[in-house]
């Protein structure tokens, strides 16, 4: 299907590689990494470098668990995760006006 403008052409579109806007995000960041991530494809060395490239105040806390791990309420291991984006959070208000 053609989009609004095109004249009947079908619109090109890039693959999407999310990596590349790391750098440009200058926003408080808070990543939990994973070694044993059982979601397909998950790579630990590929977050943390997207982690990295990231400019501005950020906090990396590596986690047990895996991907779904943290999605159990009550546990020990939800317990641990929320107090560590509950403290990031705290030390790190929005500017008044920005969501």
């Amino acid at each position: 299907m053609a989009e609004p403008g095109h004249q009947g052409r079908a619109l090109q579109c890039r693959p999407v590689q999310p990596i590349r806007l790391c750098p440009v995000r200058h926003r408080p960041v808070a990543d939990d990494g994973r070694p044993a991530d059982e979601m397909v494809h998950a790579n630990p060395a590929v977050s943390r470098r997207a982690f990295d490239l990231l400019r501005g105040q950020k906090s990396w806390y590596q986690i047990g668990g895996g991907h779904f791990g943290l999605l159990y309420h009550p546990s020990a291991l939800f317990a641990e995760a929320s107090r560590v984006q509950a403290d990031f959070l705290a030390g790190h208000p929005l500017a008044p006006g920005v969501a």
